[in-house]
Formats: C-alpha cells, sequence, structure tokens
C-alpha cells in the first residue's frame, strides 16, 4: 500500500471538482509522496501545483484503483471525466 491517507471530514474539498464533503459523502485522497506517481496525478488532472492540504476525492478512481482492503492500489491514477 503507498502512503496515502484517506480522509472523511468536512475540513475538505475534492481539488478536482470542489465537491463538499457535508452534501456528498466521499473518501479524500492525499497526493502521493512518490515523486514519479504525484507527477502522474498532476498530469492527470491537469494541476500544476498542489498545496499539502489538497485532495482528490474517490469519485476520480476507478473500482480497479482499489485493492482487496478497498485501499488505493499502488499504481492508482485519478481521472478526469
Amino acid at each position: 500500500m503507498i502512503q496515502m491517507s484517506l480522509y472523511t471530514s468536512n475540513n475538505f474539498e475534492c481539488l478536482i471538482t470542489i465537491i463538499n464533503l457535508s452534501t456528498n459523502h466521499h473518501i479524500y485522497n492525499r497526493f502521493p509522496k512518490d515523486e514519479i506517481l504525484k507527477r502522474l496525478w498532476l498530469g492527470a488532472c491537469c494541476i500544476k501545483k498542489i498545496l499539502p492540504s489538497h485532495r482528490i476525492c474517490d469519485k476520480h478512481f476507478t473500482k480497479e484503483s482499489l485493492n482487496e482492503s478497498g485501499y488505493l492500489s499502488k499504481k492508482a491514477v485519478p481521472f478526469v471525466a
């Protein structure tokens, strides 16, 4: 499992769609610490710069991106629909 944290707090919004958790219940994923994977995420989301508080919600990952435990796999990359 890669070092990403999952958050379900009212303090986070998805960087892509800016969905407020108080109205939609999503899991918010921190950007990976691995620089190569982080660059893949940034490219997939058309984002140039992130802050430590930025998250991507589960809406932007396919079911195939999850492992048996329900966590993001090591190679999970978000998508923008």
